[in-house]
């Protein structure tokens, strides 16, 4: 109880009632506070003991009335008024406590409490910038008011500020080091900049503080799980479940930690747990849909983000999940209505799409760039200044080191397009590094690529800011991010500003929207002269094609039968070996009209899928074509037993807006002629590089419509087309588009260019390397 005024009867009486509350008989002191305001109804004293009193019984809502009597006998108090609010806050009466709340403040202009107590009001309100200039207001009172730093902290990091919460909270915790909720935050704040070692020692340091604290556990297991110490992430949420069983976000986290274990069916059980008593979670929902992809369960994985879009429509990323999941079960119905509200909503500068599945449904560089720039400011944001500061680059005469960073260093097409180039970098012109991480992908390729660079680092343990520290400590002058926006990618690593020259190369086809890459390694056809301002990177244009593909790969001998791969034996072959979710509706609609007027033709496709091939044999038969015109290739042993069946084909037909990349060079490489059509992004216009290096422009259509004349024309021309093939094959081996060391040389005197420029102080800027003659490039490697 307060300290009560003993002055006079009524303070005698307060006296009393003080102490029959201490001596643990409350119903008495209630009675004579309520016979104390019977005889003085606006005694403040009275008033706010009683309200004090019931407040401990648990009878808050017999408090209000006598809060607001207080207010209202004593306007001009504030400590009432901040009474009041603070008990319809804790009511849950957001909207209500406001107003006692601001009228305190006016009363008290200076009292740092009142400010607090007021940002938190407008918090709980959903008012973030009003709450967030009170929490400041409180700390220009009192800059030791820790609890407001806290509170500063925490809505910075909820409104995704995480660089500005990591101070607040840090000064918080100077002030009030065992301040769990400043722990909680800061280590919340961490995660989302990358720094997970860091975060996982403040929820350590929570968890020490209050082991029974469930928060603490789980935000413990979350940094676990993205270290990649998934066993030690279920311990921790093993714990937190033992103190709150069913806390849903340990329930997603161990989900994510039993997928990394390869336990799907035992995430799948987590998950199914959380939903049965949360049924609209929406992390929940979103981790189930993850699961349910990552184990090609399409149809149940649309089913969910489906059920997400209906509970939260404006649900960060949900719309293009939706698109993206239509073309990865070839389900097309609703289609062109998703994709309108997709592009509207990225319009409107929505969360709406990863950067990867842009590039799969528009052609507009435009919009491409706008969307990676959303999704790296929402996910990837540069990091503290303190954090960047990169050494500068070392002097000019000693070799420039280089460090490439992949999750796919293994049987990915990214390692069969650079093997041949880590094999052929002059060692006594570079130093090269090669960074890989994510769950080792055991075989041939990978050895290769591990045995082709001097130094090879598994950082698959270490989080982004301990790469990032590595990689300056080392000295490294140029890091190449060979992922850009793929599944694994670790831009938080290039965030952090981890070399002085940062290189978006190969494993993204376009901007990744970030102002700390500076550089995209392309060519005159993919990103042409005038086209820059779409790109956030400056451009380096290589000359031929920016693609390097090895040298012309192993294919069996024996070439299949067509009957032996269920291919007439008879008949045109159109082939389309593409990602299955490259195949757009409107393809799909010019592939189909090409077979009505193509007697006896059939369509190729990969892929083994029951639910895509009864899918798109429906969508064949939708537009008159009769379902077993369309051949669906399965899983070989061997790549080298793949690349023989493209040999059956006679022609390959590329898509748009993504065009076949590592699969053109294939189809390529092995003999088969491959159409495209060129589009306005980079993604789109990789078909048109390949083919103009191979001097095959024939097979480069302007539009759709040019694509499909083009195709009837070459399938009504077999004498035409096998001159294709003659040149194709005749030409391929000479070409320099399969001539891995000429590749290099190029690739290298392109980081000499950037390397100059930062030597030099000068900012990154475009510029194109000069083609080098295959003879000269042999010169120079028989000179070292």
């Amino acid at each position: 109880m307060a300290k009560l005024n003993e002055d006079g009867a009524d303070g005698r009486l307060l006296a009393q009632a003080s102490a029959l509350w201490r001596s643990g008989r409350p119903d008495h002191a209630e009675a004579m506070l309520r016979s104390l305001l019977a005889s003085n109804p606006a005694n403040a004293e009275a008033l706010v003991a009683l309200a004090e009193l019931l407040g401990v019984l648990s009878r808050t809502q017999e408090a209000l009335p006598l809060l607001e009597r207080l207010v209202a006998a004593h306007p001009g108090v504030a400590a009432h008024a901040r009474r009041l609010g603070a008990a319809l806050l804790a009511k849950g009466d957001h909207e209500g406590a406001i107003i006692p709340l601001e009228r305190a403040v006016v009363l008290e202009p200076r009292n740092a409490r009142g400010h607090n107590n007021l940002g938190e009001a407008y918090w709980a309100a959903g008012a973030r910038q009003r709450a967030i200039d009170c929490y400041r207001r409180a700390i220009s009172c009192e800059p030791s008011h820790a609890l407001a730093h806290n509170n500063l902290g925490r809505a910075l990091l909820r409104s995704e500020r995480c660089a500005e919460a990591v101070e607040c909270l840090e000064r918080a915790l100077a002030l009030a080091p065992t301040l769990i909720a400043a722990h909680l935050n800061l280590g919340g704040a961490l995660s989302s900049l990358g720094r997970f070692a860091e975060a996982l020692a403040h929820f350590e340091r929570a968890s020490a503080l209050n082991p029974s604290l469930a928060v603490a556990w789980s935000g413990k297991a979350s940094a676990e799980v993205a270290m990649g110490a998934a066993t030690a992430a279920l311990s921790s949420t093993e714990r937190a479940l033992l103190e709150e069983p069913e806390y849903a976000p340990a329930l997603v986290t161990r989900a994510r930690a039993l997928r990394a274990l390869g336990q799907p069916a035992e995430a799948r059980r987590c998950l199914d747990r959380g939903l049965a008593l949360n049924p609209d979670d929406v992390n929940l929902l979103s981790e189930l849909g993850a699961l349910l992809g990552s184990e090609s369960d399409y149809t149940a994985a649309m089913a969910i983000y489906e059920r997400l879009a209906a509970v939260v429509p404006e649900l960060a990323y949900v719309k293009g999940y939706q698109l993206f999941l239509r073309l990865l079960c070839s389900s097309w119905s609703d289609y062109a209505a998703l994709n309108a509200r997709l592009h509207d909503a990225l319009e409107r500068g929505r969360r709406a799409c990863t950067p990867f599945q842009s590039l799969l449904f528009f052609d507009c560089p435009a919009t491409l760039r706008r969307c990676a720039e959303t999704f790296v400011g929402d996910l990837y944001p540069e990091r503290p200044a303190r954090a960047r500061q990169a050494g500068r680059a070392r002097r000019p005469a000693g070799r420039i080191r280089v460090a490439y960073l992949s999750g796919d260093f293994g049987d990915h097409p990214v390692s069969h397009l650079m093997a041949g180039v880590l094999e052929s970098h002059d060692e006594s012109q570079l130093d090269v590094w090669a960074l890989g991480w994510g769950q080792r992908r055991q075989g041939a390729m990978r050895t290769r690529i591990e045995r082709a660079v001097p130094r090879f680092v598994d950082i698959s343990r270490l989080d982004d800011a301990e790469v990032a520290r590595l990689l300056r400590d080392s000295n490294v002058d140029i890091a190449i991010d060979l992922m850009g926006h793929t599944r694994d990618q670790r831009t938080g690593i290039f965030a952090l500003r981890a070399a002085p020259i940062q290189v978006n190369f190969l494993g993204f086809p376009g901007s990744m929207g970030a102002s700390y890459m500076d550089y995209l390694i392309a060519d005159a056809v993919v990103i042409p002269e005038g086209t820059e301002s779409a790109y956030v990177e400056r451009i380096v244009r290589l000359p031929h094609c920016y693609l390097p593909f090895a040298a012309r790969r192993g294919i069996d001998a024996d070439r299949p039968s067509r009957a032996a791969v269920g291919l007439p034996e008879e008949g045109f072959v159109f082939c389309a070996f593409n990602n299955p979710f490259k195949i757009t509706p409107l393809w799909f609609e010019v592939w189909m009209r090409l077979l009505s007027a193509v007697p006896g033709s059939v369509l190729w496709l990969r892929n083994d899928d029951e639910l895509l091939m009864g899918n798109l044999r429906r969508e064949a038969a939708l537009r008159g074509v009769a379902p077993e015109r369309l051949i669906f290739a399965g899983r070989v042993d061997s790549m080298s037993a793949h690349l023989a069946r493209y040999r059956l084909a006679d022609l390959f037909l590329d898509t748009l807006p993504y065009n076949a990349h590592a699969t053109a060079c294939d189809a390529l490489g092995a003999g088969l002629p491959v159409l495209t059509c060129q589009g306005a992004t980079f993604c789109g216009r990789v078909g048109a590089s390949l083919l103009s290096a191979l001097g095959l422009s024939a097979l480069i259509a302007a539009d759709v419509a040019d694509y499909e004349r083009r195709a009837r024309a070459l399938a009504d021309d077999r004498p035409r087309l096998s001159d294709i093939r003659a040149r194709l094959e005749g030409g391929i081996l000479n070409s320099p588009l399969y001539d891995s060391a000429l590749y290099c040389r190029h690739l290298e005197a392109a980081y000499r260019g950037m390397y100059r420029r930062v030597s030099d102080g000068r900012p990154p800027e475009s510029f194109s390397v000069s083609a080098i003659s295959a003879t000269s490039s042999q010169a120079l490697d028989a000179q070292r």
